[in-house]
């Protein structure tokens, strides 16, 4: 019996239990003693969670030989999130001091970050802050716009390697930071120091 055939021949007056096994599609039901309450609600959620059984069992048939085609053919994963970026008729320039100097390359990754930016001069530096009062530009927001901040990873032959022999995602990671990978943390300071946005923008989009 087919997980749509229970479905159809649910009633009112009996709850089924469902028992699927992992790849297929087949579902073994029990029927305990009749319950009442909450029928119509009862019967749409057993029918949700039967289209969401169903779904995974057809699902992790095609993993396997899907899995095979990415570890082949991987050319990279890409993932971006939107940041609001500082007007530009009225954003500030300041001096940071050096403890929020600090942070941000200690964030960035002091070993990477010099290779990273070769024309910034870390020891006299100017980065762009909000206006608190805004113009009329911005609407007295201070911010105008949005920028994207992108982490890129490329599916180098290690990798692809990596990703054949299931390893773990802190090791892929690993792996495509010593590639080359920049975070969205990283690319996100990098326009920091661009001028193109604050610091509290970044943590609005990407935690700590």
């Amino acid at each position: 019996m087919t997980i749509y055939t229970i479905g159809n021949r649910l009633s009112f007056e009996k709850q089924r239990i469902i028992k699927a096994e992992t790849a297929t599609t087949e579902v073994e039901v029990e029927t305990p003693p009749a319950q009442s309450g909450g029928q119509a609600e009862q019967k749409d959620e057993f029918v949700t969670q039967l289209s969401k059984i169903y779904q995974r069992l057809k699902y992790s048939k095609k993993l396997k030989s899907a899995m095979k085609e990415v570890e082949q053919d991987l050319l990279g994963v890409l993932a971006q999130r939107l940041m609001r970026t500082l007007c530009p008729k009225c954003k500030e320039p300041y001096k940071p001091d050096q403890k929020e100097l600090d942070h941000l390359i200690d964030t960035y990754g002091r070993d990477t970050i010099e290779a990273d930016t070769p024309d910034y001069d870390f020891n006299n530096i100017e980065l762009m802050g909000v206006n608190p009062e805004g113009c009329v530009d911005c609407g007295g927001t201070g911010y105008k716009g949005r920028t994207g901040i992108h982490e890129l990873l490329v599916g180098t032959p290690t990798l692809q390697g990596m990703i054949y022999k299931k390893a773990e995602l802190d090791d892929i990671r690993a792996q495509a930071l010593k590639d080359g990978m920049r975070t969205m943390r990283q690319d996100g300071i990098y326009k920091i120091f661009g001028g193109f946005t604050d610091y509290a923008q970044l943590l609005r989009v990407v935690s700590e």
